[in-house]
């Protein structure tokens, strides 16, 4: 073929078969897994910086040769198998984000991790019970999105050792990070043969003849309850028993509320009041 210039435009080769995720299935994923970050969000609650929060990032197919892990001394990753399939899976820690984690649940200071110093024992069993933790969060997505249980789940060295695929398999891999801090990342990967559930399974379905702009459109349109959310914290109950008419609950310090859209951080906003009414200035999004 000659392109208009009269030279020969260069060809691609196109690899029949090859596997693709539909827009559905796209957004069956994307919906599942800001779900997980959010239940890995409340489920940390009591060591995460406040206001942090694990966020989804985005989804990617790739060859196994081509994902990328951290291979420090400080990384962890668990592999599982998706029990009512054939299909293993991995969940993977930067050694950046373990390390973070390890120390605000130890109550010291997060310092930089060097590859050269690796977790003592103690820090590893606390490493290991925290990646163990975010699986079972993991596991309840996935079970109520009809994509089956985690089992055979164990610690392992390297990933291409441990899934068992050729390095040419596509695996799905998501990536998540840590509030304004890039760097401490995770990620979820598993054979691309498991997101044809994601619409056997009646996950998720939706009509596309009208097009991706169409199913915007419809989108756009559809009404949702939004919150702002002042301040939370952790108080027992027998305290909320006791409260009553009159009696003052301090905020937690702070000028700025988070604003949520059904449970869903948006970012963040200042509430100015003028005379009567209240006033909500988006500040910072969380995007």
């Amino acid at each position: 073929m000659k392109s208009s210039t009269g030279q020969h435009a260069p060809s691609h080769k196109f690899e029949l078969g090859r596997t693709v995720i539909r827009h559905e299935q796209r957004i069956a994923l994307e919906r599942i897994h800001r779900e997980v970050a959010q239940q890995w969000t409340r489920s940390m609650t009591d060591y995460l910086p406040r206001g942090s929060a694990l966020e989804f990032d985005d989804i990617k197919l790739l060859p196994l040769a081509a994902v990328q892990i951290d291979g420090s001394s400080r990384a962890q990753a668990m592999m599982f198998m998706f029990g009512s399939r054939s299909v293993a899976g991995f969940l993977a820690l930067s050694g950046e984000l373990a390390s973070f984690l390890v120390a605000q649940r130890l109550g010291l200071k997060p310092t930089q991790a060097e590859d050269a110093v690796p977790f003592t024992r103690i820090e590893t069993a606390i490493a290991r019970e925290t990646i163990r933790t975010m699986l079972a969060r993991l596991d309840e997505e996935y079970r109520s999105a009809g994509l089956g249980n985690l089992v055979g789940i164990r610690e392992c060295e390297s990933l291409a050792d441990g899934l068992g695929y050729a390095p040419e398999e596509n695996l799905v891999l998501l990536r998540f990070h840590l509030t304004d801090q890039p760097e401490l990342h995770l990620a979820v990967g598993f054979a691309s043969s498991i997101i044809a559930a994601l619409s056997h399974d009646g996950t998720v379905h939706i009509e596309t003849h009208g097009g991706r702009e169409a199913i915007a459109n419809v989108v756009a349109r559809l009404p949702i309850e939004v919150d702002l959310v002042l301040g939370s914290w952790r108080v027992p109950i027998r305290e909320l028993q006791q409260l009553r008419p009159g009696d003052r609950v301090v905020l937690p310090d702070g000028q700025e509320a988070w604003f949520a859209a059904r449970g869903i951080r948006i970012g963040r906003a200042k509430v100015e009041v003028t005379g009567n009414r209240a006033h909500l200035e988006v500040v910072r999004s969380v995007r």
